[in-house]
């Protein structure tokens, strides 16, 4: 850990523009197993600060593809972290930011988000990402919608409006058998 701040405190970008963000990511991994939580979103965040694109030359090519790789792992965990933090504004924040990072399952986020921006106080913006999640995956009905229904159902501001639009999904869905 302290090898880690020293180099981060030592300005690392002179030696090599990819290595703050490389540098941000391993003290982030340190500070969260150090229990550091806050430091560690932190440092997390920082990371995920690289540019779209990496537009300059870098020693660090290989590790730096990684860091690229691992953007969606990395914005879940600066996600849980809000979460544990009770940043939970932050954490839907993160959380949307992976779901518009590219993954093999990017529906894994799926039940962060609708989890933050409930405990955000955003009921109805939860229903909507489930519904949307639905409706774009052509009415396919996967496990994870069923327990995110279930969740949401229980609020009390949105049981009464889910309840319409399962009976609509129910009715396409029996149209599309028959």
């Amino acid at each position: 850990l302290s090898f880690l701040t020293h180099a981060f405190k030592k300005n690392a970008s002179a030696d090599d523009s990819a290595l703050p963000f490389l540098i941000s990511a391993e003290l982030g991994d340190a500070l969260q197993s150090d229990g550091r939580l806050r430091a560690a979103r932190d440092a997390f965040a920082g990371a995920m600060a690289l540019p779209d694109t990496w537009g300059t030359e870098s020693r660090l090519r290989t590790e730096l593809a990684e860091l690229y790789r691992r953007r969606f792992d990395l914005w879940l965990r600066v996600g849980d972290l809000s979460c544990q933090l009770g940043d939970h504004a932050v954490a839907l924040e993160a959380y949307e930011r992976a779901s518009a990072t590219p993954a093999l399952d990017q529906g894994a986020a799926l039940p962060r988000r609708a989890f933050a921006a409930m405990r955000a106080g955003r009921p109805a913006q939860a229903a909507i990402l489930v519904l949307d999640s639905i409706d774009r995956a052509d009415g396919r009905f996967e496990d994870r919608h069923a327990e995110l229904v279930a969740y949401l159902s229980r609020s009390p501001s949105l049981a009464p409006t889910l309840s319409l639009v399962l009976d609509d999904v129910r009715s396409t869905l029996a149209t599309r058998l028959t």
